[in-house]
């Protein structure tokens, strides 16, 4: 799909969940908590002066992750049983 949509110059993904509605199928975003956490576990370890704890890179574990149900429609993709929903999911 990714690349039928590169040939075609369509926007499949998207940043922001308003630009759904523009015909992307989806749209990925960051959790606000998650980062607030991350940056939480950081200062700790700054206040504490355990500079090294502190990960040059904190990775986020949760991403928000919103379909265009009717794009999906008109392409005659449906979710499979069990598949992951709208909404927060667990970054592996």
């Amino acid at each position: 799909m990714m690349s039928y949509a590169l040939r075609h110059r369509v926007q499949v993904a998207v940043y922001n969940e308003p630009l759904l509605e523009f015909g992307a199928l989806f749209n990925s975003a960051t959790v606000e908590d998650d980062i607030a956490g991350r940056i939480s576990l950081v200062l700790e370890q700054a206040v504490s002066g355990n500079w090294e704890a502190v990960p040059r890179v904190t990775p986020l574990s949760e991403i928000d992750v919103q379909r265009n149900a009717e794009v999906l429609q008109r392409l005659g993709l449906a979710a499979p049983p069990g598949a992951l929903t709208d909404g927060l999911a667990e970054v592996q």
